[in-house]
């Protein structure tokens, strides 16, 4: 959160006197016990610098430019700039957007669910489904979405680089989580509904540099299928190519984490 009481020419001024502080500290010569104190100065640090940065990211917002320009700026698509420090505006009730992530075990849940269906533990990972993704999930389309993955890229081998990235969207939360297969990065992405049940389950891959070309491959539920004119203007770049393994119910908001609810350093 932006501290509103504080000017950005104050925020600033604090942020290079304790980046000063840091740095005399790191010329130091240290002791075990320094480093932990140095750790504890970084985070005060990171924690001034996101304060002045959504500041900054605001004032140019009031200024006139657009969530294309920052986005550009940050090396992340407009939307990925819109998702970090946007304030949307819920239509149902013309207030703010509540984006505090409330489900504090939402990565652990995300990775086991991904690792049981790539795994063929379906009986365990349909504890997790809402009604219209366990109604919609086959083990027909496991096989036929995992198929496409494997073309894609071959076999999954494990755990990718990182940590998974949580975020609210909408009423849901969203978990991505890194994979590695044969012969490339790809994530899952599961969605949470409101009663924390799985509402969207996608495999996508990573993003690629914005002047590639790629083809767009999915494996969509009945009401997808009859909605697929939505997907066509969520990104101004070309489409990545992903494999979807998606509920019946094609809520805009799950809609539009096919494509561009992305963390901002996961972009390439």
């Amino acid at each position: 959160m932006v501290d509103s009481s504080m000017s950005l020419a104050a925020l600033s001024a604090t942020l290079a006197e304790q980046a000063s502080s840091l740095a005399e500290a790191v010329g130091s010569p240290l002791t075990p016990p320094d480093y932990l104190d140095l750790v504890r100065r970084s985070q005060g640090v990171d924690a001034l610098a996101e304060q002045v940065l959504r500041l900054c990211v605001q004032q140019s917002r009031d200024a006139g430019h657009t969530w294309q320009e920052i986005g550009d700026l940050l090396g992340v698509t407009r939307q990925a700039a819109f998702q970090r420090f946007g304030k949307p505006i819920d239509p149902r009730t013309g207030e703010p957007m509540d984006k505090t992530v409330r489900m504090t075990d939402a990565p652990v849940r995300a990775i086991k669910i991904v690792t049981d269906v790539l795994e063929g533990r379906m009986e365990e990972a349909r504890l997790s489904f809402n009604a219209q993704v366990m109604e919609a999930f086959t083990d027909e389309v496991r096989g036929s979405g995992l198929a496409t993955v494997a073309g894609m890229v071959g076999a999954f081998e494990g755990s990718g680089e990182g940590e998974p990235f949580v975020r609210r969207v909408g009423d849901h939360t969203v978990v991505d989580v890194p994979l590695r297969y044969e012969a490339g990065d790809m994530k899952a992405r599961v969605a949470f509904d409101a009663d924390e049940k799985v509402a969207g389950l996608f495999i996508l891959a990573c993003p690629r540099p914005r002047n590639s070309s790629a083809a767009s491959l999915s494996v969509d539920g009945p009401a997808q299928r009859k909605h697929s004119h939505a997907r066509r203007p969520l990104s101004p770049s070309p489409a990545v190519p992903w494999a979807a393994l998606l509920p019946l119910i094609a809520l805009p908001a799950v809609l539009c984490m096919i494509d561009v609810v992305r963390h901002p350093n996961t972009e390439t």
